[in-house]
């Protein structure tokens, strides 16, 4: 009986001095991801900035700034679980999720759907913030370009969620582009 306890409070004493040798990494792991989304946003920040004031297009300006912040987030976070140590967890977690994307993407066959039909309309930009467009039967302003949907305001104040799929399925007018507005 005392065999059985002496190998489990050996073990026990193993896990605890490894895990006191893992906590400066930790710590360090903790302060790296602080410190990185404080200069992710200030980055960030800058990137919207600069974007608004050259860009003729406010949407593809902000697709374009979500996109840099989550890219700086994602090595953020990866930089943090190397500098901790755990980098073959961050390799075997990239690679399940690599192997996932697939299933995935067939469930959310959808939503990807309108994700990618709005990096099109962000780029190819069949109508600006403001434009007053008709689409799938629905007659407003533009409000926004979201990843996953269009929002227009309709005159008798619906706020109407289109999904960029049917956007990009559906002929779109733009009254503001044609001078009619």
């Amino acid at each position: 009986m005392e065999d059985v306890a002496t190998k489990l409070s050996r073990a026990i004493s193993a896990y605890w001095e490894s895990f006191i040798a893992a906590i400066p990494g930790l710590a360090l792991a903790v302060i790296i991801i602080v410190v990185g989304m404080l200069i992710t946003s200030w980055i960030t920040g800058l990137v919207r900035g600069r974007l608004n004031q050259t860009a003729k297009d406010k949407i593809a300006a902000d697709f374009l700034t979500r996109v840099a912040k989550v890219i700086l987030i994602i090595g953020v976070i990866l930089l943090a679980l190397q500098v901790a140590g755990l980098g073959s967890i961050a390799t075997a977690l990239f690679t399940g999720l690599g192997a996932s994307t697939l299933i995935v993407g067939f469930a959310f066959k959808d939503i990807g759907e309108n994700f990618l039909a709005g990096v099109i309309l962000a780029f190819s930009r069949p109508f600006r913030i403001g434009d007053v467009i008709e689409v799938d039967g629905f007659f407003g302003k533009v409000r926004s370009l979201a990843f996953r949907y269009t929002h227009v305001k309709t005159f008798d104040g619906k706020d109407v969620y289109v999904p960029n799929a049917d956007v990009m399925n559906h002929a779109v007018t733009n009254y503001t582009a044609d001078g009619f507005i």
